[in-house]
């Protein structure tokens, strides 16, 4: 049985001597801001919250108000699963307990959810 990695085709490069054309580089950051702001609007609120401190381009466009992470929160007890606060400058200090509790314990208007 002859090797296989001996049998294949060389690929069509440059001849010696020549160089390649060099491709355009498409990155995230080359896409337009119409295209992060949308992107960033399909995040849950840890995901959302990681991009926005990426850079200072993203701390500016991305939401990471008390309404996505209520909604993060509401679909996380919703499916029984673990919750915690998340570490970090913003998401305990400019969030007031509080009104994460109020929020929790209206729950959908059909049937209230019981307080944590």
């Amino acid at each position: 049985m002859p090797n296989v990695l001996r049998s294949r085709r060389p690929t069509s490069g440059p001849k010696a001597g020549e160089y390649a054309e060099a491709s355009p580089q498409h990155t995230f950051m080359s896409l337009p801001t119409e295209i992060h702001v949308a992107i960033s609007r399909l995040l849950i609120y840890p995901d959302a919250l990681s991009l926005k401190h990426t850079n200072a381009h993203f701390y500016s466009l991305v939401d990471t108000g008390i309404n996505l992470k209520v909604e993060w929160l509401v679909e996380r007890r919703s499916l029984h699963l673990e919750y915690c606060s998340c570490g970090g400058g913003e998401s305990t200090s400019n969030v007031n307990p509080a009104q994460v509790l109020d929020a929790l314990s209206m729950g959908p208007k059909h049937a209230p959810i019981a307080p944590l």
